[in-house]
């Protein structure tokens, strides 16, 4: 997307069947891939950071985990990534706005292994990584974790 000055007031026109969306940069966003979620079906959690430096935000669930998302960015060199939750949760991760890494890893698991761009290729597998060079879409599934996982990325 494009990327516009804060704190400032413009006008846009926009179709009607079009919704706009404005997200700080720094913003982590959490969404949930099936819109009625059961605590039994361990929530298919997706997570949107849209990195600026560093951040951290925590999920409340109702009857369910709660998990914490941080993440330290370092333009063209590096990404830390810290998922911390009070049980087991499936998410996946999304990053806008980066290069092409060269390598995504995750502990417990080490080194993720890079697949082809589209949704079948993760569903497929149960970890790994992709990148969409037209939208600059990093996307991780590390898989399945029990209380905590940490995810490196790095740009060489």
């Amino acid at each position: 997307g494009e990327e516009y000055e804060g704190n400032t007031m413009r006008d846009y026109e926009v179709p009607l069947d079009k919704y706009p969306f404005f997200i700080k940069k720094g913003s982590i966003i959490p969404t949930y891939s099936d819109p009625h979620p059961r605590p039994e079906d361990n929530h298919g959690l997706d997570i949107l950071i849209f990195p600026d430096g560093a951040n951290t935000f925590d999920i409340y669930e109702q009857d369910g985990p709660g998990a914490r998302v941080s993440y330290v960015y370092e333009e063209g060199k590096s990404m830390d990534i810290s998922f911390t939750a009070s049980g087991t949760l499936d998410a996946d991760f999304e990053v806008r706005g980066v290069a092409k890494p060269s390598s995504v890893s995750a502990e417990p698991w080490g080194a993720l292994e890079e697949l082809d761009w589209g949704d079948e290729s993760l569903s497929e597998n149960p970890t790994g990584w992709t990148y969409d060079c037209e939208t600059s879409s990093l996307k991780i599934d590390p898989g399945k974790c029990d209380y905590g996982l940490r995810i490196e990325v790095s740009w060489s």
